[in-house]
This record gives structure tokens, sequence and C-alpha cells, in this order.
């Protein structure tokens, strides 16, 4: 997530492939915390991780259950609403994509991922000014030039979330 904050896209898909390659099961997180603290403790950080890893592996339907309990503990974390909308973009629920982006970016208008993929749900919702102002504000934000190969595959239909971390 931090090197998606940085608009570092190869640095964040070679920690995903780490991820896969390393730690394959997204609920150890989960299973650690409720061992040290107990189930009754509201555990922020199992739900988020094992989201990120259900994300990395395309369980998109746990991502949306993992995020709902997290953001249960706390939901003022924008990567929360980060992954809520990935996956219900891959769930082609694009309408609450579009939502979960918004809030996220609500939360912290500088993460910049956010306008490139939210321009997609506008997009894909038949609301073409509103992909077009994401996709400005990815251009003038001040990780213009690590978004630009992104920005130009989006523009010609390459990029999706369902490509994204491809």
């Amino acid at each position: 997530m931090l090197a998606l904050r940085d608009g570092r896209i190869d640095a964040a898909k070679d920690l995903i492939n780490t991820v896969l390659k390393r730690y394959p099961d997204p609920t150890i997180g989960n299973r650690t915390l409720a061992g040290l603290f107990g189930e009754q403790v509201p555990n922020l950080f199992g739900p988020t991780f094992a989201a990120f890893g259900n994300l990395v592996l395309g369980q998109y339907n746990a991502v949306l259950r993992d995020t709902e309990a997290a953001l249960l503990v706390n939901d003022r974390l924008p990567d929360l609403y980060f992954m809520h909308g990935y996956a219900h973009c891959n769930l082609q629920n694009y309408p609450a994509a579009e939502a979960a982006y918004t809030r996220a970016i609500e939360l912290d208008p500088s993460f910049t991922v956010l306008y490139l993929l939210r321009a997609e749900a506008w997009q894909k919702q038949g609301d073409l000014f509103g992909a077009q102002a994401d996709i400005a504000t990815v251009q003038q934000s001040n990780q213009q030039t690590q978004f630009a190969p992104l920005v130009t595959q989006a523009l010609t239909g390459q990029l999706s979330c369902e490509t994204f971390f491809k």
C-alpha cells in the first residue's frame, strides 16, 4: 500500500508477488492476533491484512468481508476503502467501487492511484466527465510522471481494475 501511495507501481507489483509466494494464507494475521489478544478485542489489523492477502489472491468477496470487518473498527482509513472499491470493481459493481474510492479520496485527497481507479468506475457507469476529471487530477498531480504510463493504458482501454496488478 505504501508503494501505491508513493506511485511506485512496479514496486507494488513486485511486493504483491512476494506476498503471493511467501504468505499465501491471508488469514494468518487474524489467527495470530486472536491468539495473542483473544476474540473479544476489536481487531483492525487481522482483517486488514486478510483483506490485502485476499485482494492479491483475487478473492474479492473475501476482501469485501474483511474490509467491512475492519471498517467497523476504524472507518477513517483510506486504504480500507481502496481495497473495498477495488474488490467491488473486480466484481463489476461499479457504483459501489466509485463510492468506496470517493470516500477514500475524501479521507486522503493526495492518494493519487484512487483517482485513476475511480476514473474507470465513472467510465463504466457512463460518466465520461467524471472519468476525464479524475484522469486530469492524476495528470496534474505531483506523481504525474510515475502514473503517465498507466494513464496512457487507461485511456486506450488496456488498464482496468482487472489488469491493474498484472
